[in-house]
């Protein structure tokens, strides 16, 4: 092994051979890091380090000096000296060994393919919810492609693909834990039992159990009755009043039972919300989708007669439109 001058300059291939050998020989890191500590104390712990320091702690974080062109793919932390991951207080670090997806701009982190069209950056909200469901780290910037997100967040399908590409370690300062800690506590505050508004936290069965509609068709129905002149409150979201009638069609709870389960102030909130969202229904979607007038004659005549019906009950008349009033069609389960 040969020494490396102070000012001397490694290509991109042996910063990645150095970074192969580093993953085969974990141990070694600690060793590294250990020796960058004593030499730094012995130096009185002076933070204006040479370059070379500052390429040797680059390289045992995981960062990038800038000399080398192959980034893309890479976690592109700030460049520090690593005097400031020894110091402690206010301007102390903790290093962790994350599991880190990829962070670039042609790749996408939730499928790890190449971006085609458009991308979009993961939301911080969605990182930090990542990291506690599912101990991956995504970084900041990272971006995915447009169809994993829906509404501004990371979709359910995407949440599940999210995989760690590489083990990194990462620098963390008091103020970046401190910002997590509390997005954690706002998360946990803002968790119900049943949360329409965050479809990720409602399973599909339960939300078929519950309502009678799968994911998809509570959102095109919320879609459709958002044209109304229902709108969001201080106590309860469009989405929260739609699942909260449906939940009352289907089972027939009580008001307080309601109130419960959807954990809202009170009863007359939830009368509210029924009285909201069934007026909505009866302006929007019940005109477009029930009743004689939602359908046209020659409809019903072409597409929804069947040969065997045409026979029995019309006597075989091609212009004759059948009709079946027995309930069928009520939306109610």
């Amino acid at each position: 092994m040969e020494p490396v001058a102070a000012d001397a300059k490694i290509c991109g291939s042996c910063r990645g051979a150095y970074y192969a050998w580093k993953k085969r020989n974990p141990d070694f890191d600690g060793i590294l890091s250990r020796i960058d500590g004593e030499m730094s104390y012995d130096d009185g712990d002076n933070c204006d380090m040479d370059t070379s320091a500052n390429d040797s702690s680059s390289a045992l974080y995981g960062e990038d000096s800038g000399n080398d062109t192959n980034v893309d793919d890479s976690l592109n932390e700030p460049n520090e000296p690593y005097c400031d991951s020894v110091t402690h207080g206010e301007n102390g670090f903790i290093t962790l060994s994350m599991n880190c997806t990829i962070s670039s701009h042609r790749k996408c982190c939730v499928c790890q393919q190449y971006i085609v069209r458009n991308s979009l950056t993961v939301p911080s909200n969605d990182r930090s919810l990542i990291w506690l469901m599912k101990n991956v780290f995504i970084p900041e910037g990272a971006r995915c492609c447009t169809e994993h997100i829906l509404n501004g967040q990371l979709n359910v399908d995407a949440i599940n693909q999210i995989k760690p590409s590489i083990v990194q370690v990462m620098k963390f300062s008091a103020s970046d834990v401190q910002r997590l800690i509390d997005q954690w506590q706002i998360h946990f505050q803002q968790q119900k039992r049943f949360n329409f508004d965050d479809t990720r936290s409602v399973s599909d069965d339960e939300c078929k159990v519950l309502i009678s509609l799968t994911k998809v068709q509570f959102e095109d129905l919320v879609w459709q009755i958002s044209k109304s002149g229902i709108r969001n409150s201080s106590n309860r979201s469009i989405r929260t009043a739609v699942a909260v009638l449906l939940c009352k069609l289907r089972f027939g709870m009580s008001n307080t039972l309601l109130t419960v389960l959807f954990q809202l102030p009170d009863k007359r909130t939830v009368s509210r919300c029924i009285e909201s969202a069934r007026t909505a229904l009866i302006n929007e979607f019940v005109p477009k989708n029930l009743g004689f007038a939602h359908i046209e004659r020659n409809d019903i005549i072409h597409q929804h007669t069947s040969t065997l019906a045409q026979y029995l009950l019309c006597e075989n008349e091609p212009n004759t439109a059948i009709v079946v009033i027995d309930s069928t069609y009520i939306y109610i389960q």
